[in-house]
């Protein structure tokens, strides 16, 4: 038993120096893994790509020669300090880091993954990975909305959101909102030919922000129904969320309507004296205008 405890010791120690004296001692690596997300399919020689950078960082005075090897150049290119995915590259002495690109730029879809090593004495090994997409793919719709369907006693102002939508090529996205309390969102007009787009903007590339328009003026007690179109740069567009309609419904009150209008024309009255059989002392016959007046009086 104790030599087995001891030989399990030994075990344990040689791979904790030898995984130790793997690692460069006289740099550092900012990232030993690379997510580059989804980049659009592009031809080659690269027309576009999707680049991150990494740092390497002294641990040591003077120039440092440091190494570098990619697996993958199909895919991806790197560039540091003067050399393209291959070579031999510098760190001078009088900087502190050497900086790498990361250059994606799919040849065809799916997975791509890459290994870039990186030596200086010893071997450290940065994993690349991302996916190719063809150009045309739709966006993707936000995941949450407010209000969401069927939400009751919403105020007549209020502000409608919506999570950020983003385009699995990579390219940029915009939104239209469309509210009416009718069903055909994007094309009732109410009989002046526009639909009721109520915002009209723009958010750049993926994002999990929250985006808003703010309505207001809405009346009471009514069904509204609102959806959001999604477009991208190359000119796909969806509506959000896909084959439904999101709806809400204004809180009861009371909303005045137009009175009657009540007029009442100018009249010349007389007192004839002669209904008054004994009119009392200083009594005279007297002439009075009722002026003409106008009342509303609310229903």
């Amino acid at each position: 038993m104790r030599l087995f405890i001891v030989i399990a010791l030994f075990v344990v120690v040689y791979f904790f120096f030898a995984s130790v004296a793997a690692q460069p001692t006289s740099i550092r690596i900012s990232e030993t893994v690379a997510d580059m997300g989804s980049a659009r399919v592009t031809t080659t020689p690269a027309t576009e790509f999707k680049e991150k950078k990494i740092d390497i960082t002294r641990q040591i005075a003077g120039d440092v020669p440091i190494t570098l090897s990619l697996s993958n150049v199909s895919d991806y290119t790197v560039v540091a300090g003067g050399v393209i995915n291959s070579g031999t590259a510098t760190l001078p002495a009088v900087q502190n880091a050497l900086s790498v690109s990361i250059h994606f730029h799919p040849a065809t879809e799916g997975v791509k993954t890459a290994t870039l090593t990186i030596t200086q004495g010893a071997s450290i090994s940065v994993k690349l990975t991302g996916r190719g997409v063809k150009s045309g793919t739709s966006p993707v719709c936000p995941s949450s909305y407010f209000p969401s369907a069927g939400q009751r006693d919403m105020p007549s102002s209020l502000t409608v959101q919506w999570s950020g939508a983003y385009d699995p090529d990579g390219g940029s996205v915009g939104y239209t909102v469309y509210l009416d309390d009718d069903k055909n969102v994007t094309t009732h007009s109410d009989g002046v030919g526009i639909p009721n787009v109520v915002k009209s903007g723009t958010a750049i590339g993926v994002s999990s922000s929250s985006y808003t328009a703010t309505v207001s003026d809405l009346a009471v007690n009514t069904i509204y129904y609102w959806i959001v179109e999604v477009s991208d740069d190359e000119g796909s567009v969806i509506q959000c969320p896909r084959g439904a309609l999101l709806s809400f419904m204004t809180q009861s009150g009371t909303t005045a309507r137009a009175g009657i209008k009540y007029e009442f024309p100018t009249e010349t009255i007389q007192f004839d004296p002669r209904i008054i059989t004994n009119p009392p002392p200083g009594f005279t016959d007297e002439r009075f205008r009722l002026p003409q007046t106008t009342e509303v009086i609310a229903n």
